[in-house]
Parts: structure tokens; C-alpha cells; sequence
């Protein structure tokens, strides 16, 4: 079994407009008839079907019979769910269906499923469903070919490589915020009205539309039927008007159906009736409804109320008698009130008769019949009448509408409590009065009736009234308000809302809805003031509901135009701005600082300009998605999206550096203007510089060699030239690493200076060494005296001792 099940209940895939459209089934797990008649009921209903509106049951196709079902293979699009379940056959081929919208579901088990495939098998297992050949559909083993880099998965509807299942799921940019894209740049997101993926950013590149299919391109809604004309400032018909057809936009409704503002549909919407049987329009009061009335002899009971509920026809008689009210317990009637009969209130026409007698004590008028406009009398009572109000409790008969009784003859007979019907002009009301008898007798004597105040109102002229107030007269005196059948002084006098005006031979019409008080005429130009907001054009003041799609209201509620930028997104002021003061929404929009505004641009243009990048805006206040072109990075000078990144920044403003575009080279690197790639500067630079080589540093690591002081030209080395054995000072960057010769001053300076130093250390050596000698002479000539001063103390020393050892005297 094969289900998908999902929030939206959809499986989308490429739309595309049908050729012809068929009605499904929902019918479900359920066997209509043998497996054959099944089958020719599917034949019979989709063969040459391209769009199928509802459900795609293939149910309990079983025996031996080899069902062909080639002709499924014309169907594109299913607007419910598909069910295929319980079928001896080895393939459906729904080769070309390409969406499952699941606007209806299957549900099994509590839950629900747009694609529900199940038990398609002989009960002995060797016949079946073998493979789904919905090869367009946007999963046995699969063919290697059909293995998705995303989900790391195979996914087909059957065996071989032109079974695969395609995926339209793409791992999106932030930026795409509905999660759609066709590629992974912030450029390459799906336009907000596709659905189920896109092969490119426009609205006419979706693979299946978020809402509805106009002529190859998605859009949020069809054309409608009237457009705003902005010269001359009212809404007109709209020449490129189409119909919504579930969720195609055609030029006309499938004959079969109704046109309904805009919509196909198959009835009506509530309060519209197609009176031509193809386009609906605004009843006049409730929407016209048959009933069946009672038949001759018979009274209406509380088993017949339901049945008259919404009623405007009564094809027959009605007769409402004292047994209406009491009921029958042996039949199991139930009583009824008066009150209960308001169930008749929308009755128009009665084509019988109407007979009425009852003692109720709450029964005190007929304004359950109100809206009465005209009793045909096809069938009278036993006594040749039309109306018969016999014995009955009524005070007043409130008829407001009752306007011509064409047959039969009318009795009001022994209503004791009856005022008013004396003073009825009866003979405008029958069509044939020398023929209709009008039957008045044993009623309330109209003395009592005027002194109980129960007389018709003075608005009132003498054709008489149904009871008591202006809009119960038959005819007024002065003037008519129809639509409330009041009678009025004059027209301006009304005092509800809208107001009234006069429209000739005695009749108040409404002024427009969009009128705030009185006016001249129907219009919405002819109003005295605005309930809502004003269009100012040439020809005067136009009263509006809003001021529409390219226009917003001022302080003084009157409409001005939105900048033209804005297109048809409507606006809050005059600003080409998105929010407050501005466009609502854009056609294209242009942002200049990242999260900064956005601004609307000429729609005709659908390109970015240089500088600048395609991505999508989510005005958040409105939940509107719309193109915009945002700007690079300072950086850049053109881009994919907002960063410095070389990939993303496809031309560098400046120059580009390890991957990055960067505004100069940082140390150790220099620009390129014609590549604007940073360089490596040669070795010998510290710092920056201006080239690659020694001569174009800006600084020196070790030595350098001035080469022009009047342009300040140099050589960086790494030692000093031969010629140039000096080291002096560097005035420009007060280093000392500059060679130079013996004709630099500061050479020649130094020369002297140690030519200098060396004279004095010269004479310094020689008075040292002079002094020396001094000192070893003197030194000298002392220790000679004290040797020989010792050397004559010894021999005076030696000869005293022999003197005294007499040692001399005896050698």
C-alpha cells in the first residue's frame, strides 16, 4: 500500500490547463453494482478527461476480465483525492496526471490521504497491481537512476529508469521563505504563487500553482470582473475578465454550470437565482421556491411546516383551520401556535386559495403572510372564494404586499375583533370586480374601531389600509417608500439609513449605500456626503467603500492616488515606500541597506540593475511576498546575494584578497588594477607597497638604496651595494637602513668627526705612552738605587759579622 498523507492533503506537480473537465465520485470502499458495470461506469465518465473535479475512486475491479484503463491516462489534474483499492489489475496508468490537489480526503482509520492505494490483489496473490505508472507525478525496488542526492533515497512508480519519481524538494536560501526554489542561490527562489517547486523565479516557471492557473501563469486570484480605471476614477468592466473553474481561470463557465461573480459553480451562492438557467443574480427578497399547498378539504398540521420553510410559491391551496392548531395525538400531530405559522413569511403567491378559521385566542393578525403579493384562485373553495376568513379572533390583517387577487371571491365573515377591513378599497385589488363578490359582514363595527383608535394612518389615502401605521396603507397620499411599503410626508423626512431622495411620481428611492446622508439621485456621485471615502475627478465627487487597489484615503477621507511603483497592491499614503505612508506591497521593490526600507521600482523593469541582487520580500504586517532588488555589499559591484564572499560577490568594487573583496590590500599585498587581485609584495618590503618588485616598496626590511630623491625612488636590499658601504639615516622614515657613499654629508661628517676623534686619541696614546716611559725610567733608576743601596747594606752586613766571628782575621 502507497499512501501520502500530509497537512494540505496534496501531492503537486506541473499544472497545466485541461481540454475537457468531468465530475468525480465519493463513494468510497463501497460496491455499486457487478465489477463490470463498475468498469463501464468509469469509461463512461472519464474517457477524454483531462480535469476531474472531486475524487478518482477506482474501486473493485476483480474477476478474470483484463480491465483496460488507458483511458485514465488523459487525466492531469484530480481535485480531491485519488483512491485506487481492491482491483485485480496490473497497472493504472495515470501516465499524465500531474496534480492531486486533496481540496477533499480520504479518510481511513482517522486519518486522511489525497493518494490512498490498497489491497489491489486476487485473493490467491498470483494476479494484481504491479506498478503505478504516474511517471508525472511530482514510491518494488527502484532503478539505481532514480536515487535522490537530497534524500539519499530511490523513489519511482515502478521498475526501469523512466519510472522515477519526481521530487521537487530543494534545500532553499533563507531567503526563499516559503521554502521553494529551484537551486540554492538567493536568487533562485520560486515565485510565491507556485506551489510544489519551479524551474525558474517567474510566476509562468512553477511546476503547480499555490491557487489558480491563468493562461500558463500562476496568480492569487483571477481576473475579476471589474477593474479600477485610474483617469477616470470609477471601477469598469474588465475586458480581460475571467471565471474561476476550481483552480483554472477560464473565459467561460463549462455549460453546465452557473456564473456566479466571477466563480463556476453549481448552484447559486445564498440570496442569487439564475433566472436565465446560467448566470446568478441578486433575488429580490428571498430566492424563488416551490411548495406544495394543501389539498381541497385539507388544512395544514405541524407535519407541513418544514416543508414550507424559505417558500415563496404555494402551488395549491391553503387552508389553516382550528385542527392546524390543536393536533391530532392518534396521528402523532403536535400542536401549533400562531406564532409557529411565521414559517410561511416568504410566501409571494398562493395559486389556489386561502381559507382561514380559527378560535386560537393569540390569533391576532396574517402578518405570517406579509410578503402575499397575489392569490391566483386555479382552485376556489366550495363556495366559489378565493379568501375566506371565517370566525376568527383577528384584530388586523396585515397584507402589506397583497396587491391583486385574480379569481374567486373574497368573505370576511363573523371576526368579531376585525377593524380595518371595512375601510380595504377591495375592488382595486380583484381583477374582475362585477364578478368577484366581496362578502363584509358581522366584522367589528367601525365606530368601536375609531374609538379604539384602530383606523389607518393619515398617510394613508382612501383605497384604506391592512392595520395600523404608514406602512400598512394600501395606497399613500403623498409618497412611497416601496421597499418598506411606507408611506411618508415627503421623502426627506425618513429618517433611516441610507437616506431617502424623491425619484418621481410619488416614490422615495434609497439613496447609494455609500451616501452618509441626504443626496439627488441613485448614484454614488449624487450623494451630499461620503459615508466612507471620496474619488474627486473632473465630473465631480464619486462615494466608494475604499478607495480601491492604486488609491488611499487622506485625513479628509478623500482618495489620492498611491505612487504608480505601487501597481495594484494598494497603499497608505503617496510614498513609493513600503509601510506606513507607502506601498503596500511592490511589483518589483529595490533596497538599498540590508533590513533597511524597501522602495518600489518601475514594473516594466523585471531586471536588477548592476549593483544590485534579485531576492524576495515578506512584508510581514501585510503576509505579502514580492521581488525586490537588494544591493550589494559596498564591496561589490555585482553579486548574488549580500556578502564579500567572491562567489557570491561576482565583481569586486575594489580588489579581492583570500576570497574576499576588500576595499585596499592589507599589508604585504598590493592591487591589481586590471586583475583587482591583491599580489604578495617582493620580500624585501615591509609593509605594503605599490609592485611586485624591490623598487616598488614603500618601506624596507633591511637596506635601501635611494635611487631619486626628487621622486623618492628607492631599492630594497638586503645588504648594502659595495659602493655604498654607509649606513646612514632615512629621513623619510627616520630609520637608519639607508646606504650610502663617502660623499653623503652625513658620511663626510662622520669622516672628519673620526678623523678627528682619531688625532686626539692619537696624542692621547703618545702623552700616555711618553709618560710611560717616564714613569719605567724613574721606576727604574729607584729600583737600581734601591738594589744597590741593599747590595752595599749587605757587604756592610757581612763585614760586620766577620768582624765579629773573626772570620776575616783568621783566613
Amino acid at each position: 500500500m502507497v499512501r501520502f498523507q500530509g497537512g494540505f492533503g496534496r501531492v503537486f506537480v506541473n499544472a497545466r490547463l485541461f481540454d475537457r473537465a468531468c465530475y468525480g465520485t465519493e463513494i468510497g470502499l463501497t460496491k455499486l453494482g457487478d465489477s463490470q458495470y463498475r468498469y463501464s461506469q468509469l469509461v463512461q465518465r472519464y474517457r477524454n478527461c483531462t480535469y476531474l473535479i472531486g475524487n478518482l475512486e477506482v474501486v473493485f475491479l476483480e474477476g478474470q476480465e483484463n480491465y483496460d484503463l488507458s483511458f485514465l491516462s488523459s487525466l492531469r489534474e484530480v481535485s480531491g483525492y485519488v483512491l485506487i483499492a481492491g482491483n485485480v489489475v496490473d497497472k493504472v496508468p495515470l501516465t499524465n496526471l500531474q496534480i492531486i490537489r486533496g481540496n477533499t480526503l480520504f479518510n481511513h482509520n482517522d486519518k486522511d490521504f489525497s493518494l490512498f492505494v490498497a489491497l489491489n490483489f486476487e485473493d490467491n496473490g498470483s494476479r494484481g497491481l504491479r506498478e503505478l505508472g504516474m511517471t508525472k507525478l511530482s514510491g518494488g525496488e527502484c532503478h539505481e537512476s532514480c536515487r535522490n542526492n537530497i534524500t539519499g533515497k530511490k523513489h519511482c512508480w515502478g521498475p526501469g529508469p523512466d519510472k522515477c519519481q519526481k521530487l521537487t524538494f530543494n534545500v532553499c536560501h533563507g531567503n526563499c521563505g516559503d521554502g521553494r526554489c529551484y537551486g540554492s542561490q538567493a536568487n533562485q527562489c520560486c515565485s510565491p504563487e507556485c506551489a510544489g517547486g519551479c524551474t525558474g523565479e517567474l510566476s509562468t516557471d512553477c511546476l503547480s500553482c499555490r491557487n489558480f492557473l491563468d493562461g500558463g501563469q500562476c496568480v492569487k486570484q483571477c481576473p475579476s470582473e471589474t477593474i479600477y480605471d485610474p483617469t477616470k476614477m470609477i471601477r469598469i468592466k474588465n475586458p480581460n475578465a475571467k471565471f474561476t473553474f476550481g483552480s483554472v481561470c477560464v473565459k467561460k463557465c463549462p455549460k453546465h454550470l452557473l456564473q456566479d461573480q466571477g466563480f463556476c459553480v453549481r448552484q447559486c451562492s445564498p440570496g442569487r437565482d439564475a433566472k436565465d438557467g446560467h448566470v446568478c443574480e441578486q433575488c429580490n427578497g428571498p430566492c424563488p421556491k416551490k411548495c406544495n399547498g394543501t389539498k381541497q378539504n385539507d388544512f395544514v398540521t405541524a407535519l407541513d411546516l418544514p416543508g414550507y420553510e424559505a417558500c415563496t410559491r404555494i402551488e395549491g391551496n391553503l387552508e389553516i383551520l382550528q385542527p392546524t392548531f390543536a393536533g391530532d395525538p392518534h396521528f402523532n400531530i403536535s400542536e401549533l401556535q400562531p406564532k409557529d405559522l411565521f414559517v410561511l413569511r416568504n410566501v409571494r403567491e398562493i395559486t389556489g386559495y386561502l381559507i382561514i378559521q380559527s378560535q386560537h385566542p393569540d390569533f391576532k393578525n396574517l402578518s405570517f403572510l406579509s410578503s402575499l403579493e397575489v392569490i391566483h384562485g386555479r382552485q376556489l373553495g366550495t363556495n366559489g372564494q378565493a379568501v375566506s376568513v371565517l370566525k376568527t379572533p383577528l384584530e388586523s390583517l396585515e397584507l402589506t404586499s397583497l396587491r391583486s387577487i385574480r379569481n374567486g371571491h373574497i368573505s370576511f365573515m363573523m371576526n368579531t375583533n376585525l377593524c380595518y377591513v371595512e375601510k380595504v378599497n377591495w375592488s382595486s385589488i380583484v381583477s374582475n370586480p362585477k364578478q368577484q363578490m366581496i362578502r363584509l359582514a358581522s366584522n367589528k363595527d367601525q365606530k368601536e374601531c375609531a374609538n379604539d383608535n384602530e383606523t389607518c394612518d393619515p398617510q394613508c389615502d382612501m383605497n384604506g389600509c391592512w392595520g395600523s401605521g404608514p406602512n400598512k396603507c394600501l395606497r399613500c397620499a403623498n409618497y412611497i417608500f416601496e421597499e418598506e411599503s411606507l408611506c411618508l410626508n415627503n421623502c426627506k423626512s425618513y429618517q433611516g439609513s441610507p437616506r431617502l431622495y424623491h425619484g418621481g411620481q410619488g416614490k422615495c428611492e434609497r439613496c447609494h449605500l455609500e451616501c452618509n446622508d441626504t443626496c439627488t439621485g441613485p448614484s454614488n456621485s449624487e450623494c451630499d456626503k461620503c459615508r466612507n471615502v471620496a474619488i474627486r475627478n473632473k465630473d465631480g465627487t464619486i462615494c466608494e467603500a475604499d478607495c480601491g487597489q492604486t488609491m488611499f484615503p487622506d485625513r479628509g477621507k478623500i482618495c489620492q492616488p498611491c505612487h504608480p511603483f505601487c501597481g495594484i497592491n494598494g497603499c497608505t499614503g503617496n510614498k513609493m515606500v513600503v509601510g506606513q505612508d507607502g506601498c503596500n506591497a511592490c511589483v518589483i521593490g529595490r533596497r538599498e541597506v540590508v533590513n533597511g526600507d524597501v522602495y518600489c521600482t518601475d514594473p516594466d523593469k523585471e531586471t536588477c540593475d548592476k549593483g544590485y541582487y534579485p531576492t524576495l520580500y515578506t512584508n510581514s504586517e501585510r503576509t505579502v511576498s514580492f521581488r525586490i532588488c537588494a544591493k550589494c555589499d559596498h564591496m561589490c559591484l555585482a553579486c548574488t546575494d549580500s556578502s564579500t564572499q567572491v562567489h557570491i560577490c561576482t565583481e569586486c568594487r575594489y580588489f579581492q584578497h583570500q576570497g574576499h573583496c576588500v576595499r585596499s590590500c592589507p599589508a604585504h599585498f598590493f592591487g591589481v588594477q586590471e586583475t583587482k587581485q591583491c599580489e604578495t609584495c617582493n620580500p624585501e618590503c615591509r609593509g605594503p607597497c605599490r609592485g611586485l618588485a624591490s623598487t616598488d616598496c614603500r618601506a624596507c626590511s633591511n637596506f635601501k638604496v635611494l635611487i631619486s630623491k626628487e621622486n623618492n625612488t628607492f631599492n630594497c636590499t638586503p645588504e648594502c651595494p659595495k659602493d655604498m658601504p654607509h649606513v646612514v639615516k632615512d629621513n623619510a622614515t627616520d630609520m637608519r637602513n639607508l646606504c650610502a657613499d663617502e660623499t653623503h654629508p652625513e658620511v663626510m661628517a662622520m669622516i672628519a668627526k673620526n678623523a678627528k676623534e682619531d688625532k686626539a686619541r692619537l696624542t692621547i696614546i703618545l702623552i700616555s705612552v711618553a709618560g710611560s716611559i717616564i714613569f719605567i725610567v724613574v721606576l727604574v733608576t729607584i729600583m737600581c738605587y734601591l738594589r744597590h743601596k741593599r747590595a752595599q747594606n749587605e757587604l756592610k752586613a757581612a763585614a760586620y759579622t766577620a768582624k765579629i766571628t773573626g772570620v776575616e782575621e783568621s783566613e
